[in-house]
């Protein structure tokens, strides 16, 4: 019996290879972590660095604490199982008014890991911007090393809002 997510919901990742969105953290706590980013930012200077980015949990004691929360820890726990790892954690931060995006692409194929029995939590910490639409992805045949399978697009052009980040 899962912990947080209902079995459709389980089941429904299974088949789909993703699902969302998933109430775990209150707003008072997403706030809590991102004024922690924000009061790092400010006093380093500006805004978190490259190399500051990835494997954050084990830089920041308020990630690893945002990524031992039991909700997050139960969701992660019905989908994979009661041996949870964290592996890596990233921060993909997109200012205001900036064009880049991330290519939909199946992270456990550039792993190099033994086993692709992995997930990801993608935790926002400010409000997203509307108007994007998730290509659905099956996992079940997973591509080749270099091919991507659909990817995240502007439905129409971004209205971002100063200081949003997404």
């Amino acid at each position: 019996m899962p912990k947080l997510l209902s079995v459709d919901e389980v089941t429904a990742y299974r088949d789909r290879g993703y699902h969302f969105p998933i109430d775990a953290l209150s707003a008072s706590e997403v706030a809590d972590f991102r004024r922690k980013l924000e009061d790092y930012e400010a006093g380093s200077g500006g805004p978190i660095k490259a190399e500051m980015r990835h494997r954050s949990h084990v830089l920041f004691t308020w990630i690893d604490e945002m990524i031992r929360h039991p909700k997050i820890l139960d969701a992660m726990e019905d989908l994979l199982g009661p041996n949870i790892l964290c592996w890596n954690t990233s921060f993909f931060i997109k200012e205001a008014r900036d064009s880049g995006f991330v290519s939909w692409h199946q992270d456990a194929t550039y792993w190099g890991l033994s086993s692709s029995d992995v997930a990801t939590a993608w935790i926002a910490i400010s409000p997203a911007q509307q108007g994007f639409r998730l290509h659905e992805v099956h996992c079940r045949n997973p591509p080749e090393p270099g091919q991507a399978r659909g990817h995240l697009r502007p439905e129409q052009p971004p209205h971002p809002r100063s200081g949003d980040r997404s």
